[in-house]
């Protein structure tokens, strides 16, 4: 849910710690799978960082310009069989496309499960 209220509400967030987090709108995607929670497409990355922009522009979260400097860290540990590494890779991949590049923290090599 971290990053449900990261996106929904960046004006007033000052910092974010996502643990096992899919990428925001992933639940949107039309997949069959848990795509969300073992990895996506590259498209469907795409699909997410299109869907961020659309919610704002309906006036239905915050602008995602204000995610730009906000620090963000990423967890993810190897032996997580909810969220696959490579899930929140997406999630890293879709916050790049917001968030300044020395403000996401990824730490995704640690034994936690």
């Amino acid at each position: 849910m971290a990053i449900q209220h990261l996106v929904a509400f960046s004006s007033t967030v000052d910092g974010c710690a996502i643990a096992g987090g899919s990428p925001y709108g992933c639940s949107v995607l039309k997949r069959e799978d848990s795509a969300c929670y073992y990895g996506l497409t590259k498209p469907d990355v795409q699909t997410t960082i299109k869907y961020v922009r659309d919610r704002f522009e309906q006036g239905a979260i915050d602008d995602p310009k204000n995610l730009t400097t906000i620090p963000v860290v990423l967890f993810n540990g190897k032996n997580d069989w909810v969220v696959y590494t490579e899930g929140m890779r997406d999630t890293q991949q879709q916050l790049a496309a917001f968030v300044d590049e020395g403000m996401l923290h990824p730490r995704f090599d640690t034994a936690a499960g």
